[in-house]
């Protein structure tokens, strides 16, 4: 058994896993497709790194120019690099791989924000690791290019070149091809990404895999230690592939609204909680209001979560700007502060009127009893307070699971559903923080 049929063979199951992996029974649209190709768009675009790595290694790329040792290896990754980096798209103009893949992604309509990103990150000379952690992409996607950006690190030509060959892109299913012939009839919608599979599978099938291969298998030379380190890193490479398209799988079917196969229990645990705290919290609110506590003076409180609703509501405009910024960790940290503030004040806000008799808007003189005299002094104002104040307190009812649904799914990666939830949580938890301060400031002069 040769070298590579044994590092082919080790890596079997870990294949054949990638090869039935339940991500492909999802993909039964075109809008299944655009959500697949958002996140492995970035897969295309490390796979370009990996390969400039190799043509470092095993070329000449510095002046002045030398021979290397090995021209076999040269010819190899260059016949790749002028494949791959200057192809010929459906029209016959040059272009690399992944530009023809963002050109197919246009024509889709498939996001493409989070990627050009990254290559605005790079032309700025932001390293590739500080880019990483600022886009707004799946943690899967993120740690696939980690671990390129390790191997690529280690400077080892032959674990470059078994990230490069294994577990890439020779397993893109042919029903990706099915699903856009039976879109696209007239193959006029998606032909640059027909084009794009139909060329890449053919390259990779004829050319690439097999130069791929010998590239390793000289490389290693028959060098045991070579050898156990090619297998390492193609195992490492699949278990990433195999993590991405988990991924990619969970985005598809939340996206869709789709009940997975086997919902992850911990995400289903999470979700119940929420939705008994948003109905425990109500509950156990209307309860308290119930209680009074005597002989406490607490009349100093109101203020105090006053202004925590005024931090919430700087807080979550601060949060707005620091993801404009693609500032994430900034981000997170701010809505967990909103987050913690919206808590200390429902606490301090229950507190107080558990000790402390309700005050009624207009009563000048603090009798506890709105008079007629009183109610007509404050009869333009007094519309404007109780929809402010009924407004107020409907939507911090609606606001909590709203906000911790979408607390949820950025925690677990989930940031297209994330940013859809908060189209409506931010605006209305503003709102909510907002109309707190004016209420109090509204009803301050009336306590007594």
């Amino acid at each position: 058994m040769s070298q590579i049929e044994y590092i082919e063979s080790q890596l079997t199951p870990l294949r054949k896993q990638l090869k039935e992996h339940s991500l492909y029974e999802q993909l039964q649209s075109i809008e299944d497709i655009k959500i697949f190709m958002s996140l492995h768009v970035f897969a295309v675009w490390d796979f370009m790194s990996l390969l400039k790595a190799l043509q470092i290694q095993l070329t000449t790329t510095t002046i002045p120019w030398r021979p290397r040792p090995k021209a076999s290896l040269a010819r190899f990754i260059n016949e790749i690099v002028h494949a791959e980096e200057s192809d010929l798209n459906e029209k016959g103009e040059p272009k690399s791989h992944f530009e023809m893949y963002l050109d197919s992604m246009h024509q889709i309509d498939s996001d493409a924000t989070e990627i050009n990103h990254l290559i605005k990150g790079l032309e700025k000379g932001d390293s590739i690791h500080s880019i990483l952690d600022a886009l707004y992409i799946e943690n899967c996607a993120k740690e696939f290019m980690r671990f390129t950006f390790n191997v690529i690190e280690s400077g080892k030509p032959h674990c470059i070149a078994a990230a490069f060959t294994f577990g890439r892109e020779d397993l893109i299913p042919d029903m990706f091809i099915e699903i856009l012939k039976k879109a696209d009839a007239k193959n006029t919608k998606f032909n640059k990404l027909t084009y794009y599979l139909d060329r890449h599978i053919e390259l990779d099938g004829d050319e690439h895999g097999p130069l791929s291969l010998q590239m390793v298998e000289e490389l290693c030379d028959n060098d045991p230690k070579k050898i156990d380190e090619v297998l390492e890193v193609s195992k490492q490479a699949l278990q990433h592939r195999i993590a991405l398209w988990d991924g990619i799988k969970e985005k598809i079917v939340a996206q869709e609204g789709r009940v997975p196969q086997a919902e992850k229990s911990p995400s289903k645990k999470l979700k119940n909680a929420i939705l008994a705290v948003s109905i425990i919290i109500p509950l156990a609110v209307a309860i308290l209001f119930s209680v009074k506590i005597e002989g406490f003076d607490l009349s100093f409180l109101p203020p105090i979560y006053a202004s925590l609703n005024g931090l919430t509501a700087i807080g979550l405009v601060s949060a707005l700007v620091a993801i404009k910024f693609k500032k994430i960790k900034l981000h997170q940290r701010i809505i967990q502060s909103c987050l913690s503030f919206s808590i200390l004040f429902l606490l301090l806000y229950v507190l107080y009127h558990m000790t402390s008799d309700s005050t009624k808007y207009g009563d000048i003189n603090g009798n506890g009893i709105l008079e007629s005299a009183e109610a007509l002094a404050v009869s333009d104002t007094r519309g404007v307070y109780f929809f402010i104040l009924v407004s107020h307190i409907f939507l911090s009812l609606v606001v909590i699971p709203l906000v911790l649904f979408t607390y949820k799914f950025a925690w677990e990666g989930n940031y297209e559903r994330h940013k859809k939830w908060t189209r409506f949580a931010f605006p209305i938890w503003l709102y909510v923080a907002i109309t707190g301060v004016i209420v109090y400031y509204m009803i301050s002069p009336f306590y007594s």
